[in-house]
């Protein structure tokens, strides 16, 4: 059973009712004040923790909903294969790898930016299973290889023709993933 993607699941939803009964999840302002990343925060006044926090937080219904079914489909099979302690470890450090490069990027930029929502995350966890699948891809037929491929450049055409969607965070966490998991799995075969 992978109960780290369950908990971490069931943790994302419970912050979004808990921010809808104190206010809108829609309003900026709000979503700030209860731990978006904002780079002007993180950086002048050393908020470092939104880079933990905004990884909870979702912008709408709709964003809560697209992230957790992605999360779902993809990180219950990576966490059953990599284990309970890797999962976590490429989940949380890759998305607060992605927070950062996101934050810094839109910082350095002087664009008034702010960010939450677990996709960097869960684009750690779809870079650990690209790995898994390139690892694997003797036993990986080459349609299911070529759909998951074909679904991850359609989720970052549409990141990068959507003004709302933060492309940086979602490559930044690719790649994340896709280095934590190629170190874990470089001497041993990890099975699909």
């Amino acid at each position: 059973l992978p109960v780290i993607n369950l908990l971490i699941i069931a943790a994302n939803i419970i912050v979004f009712v808990i921010l809808e009964l104190l206010g809108s999840t829609e309003d900026t302002a709000f979503m700030l004040y209860h731990g978006a990343s904002f780079g002007e925060f993180v950086f002048q006044k050393h908020q470092y923790y939104r880079l933990f926090t905004c990884m909870f937080i979702h912008f709408g219904s709709l964003h809560l909903i697209n992230n957790m079914v992605t999360l779902l489909i993809v990180g219950n099979k990576v966490e059953q294969v990599l284990g309970k302690i890797k999962f976590l470890f490429i989940y949380i450090l890759g998305g607060m790898g992605a927070s950062l490069i996101s934050t810094s990027y839109y910082y350095l930029r002087d664009d008034m930016v702010i960010s939450g929502g677990a996709s960097g995350a869960i684009f750690a966890i779809i870079g650990a299973f690209v790995i898994l699948l390139l690892r694997n891809k003797k036993k990986v037929s080459f349609v299911l290889g070529f759909q998951f491929f074909l679904l991850i450049i359609l989720i970052l055409y549409n990141g990068m023709s959507s003004t709302k969607i933060d492309t940086i965070a979602h490559l930044a966490g690719l790649l994340f993933g896709m280095l934590f998991t190629y170190f874990f799995t470089r001497k041993s075969e990890q099975d699909l």
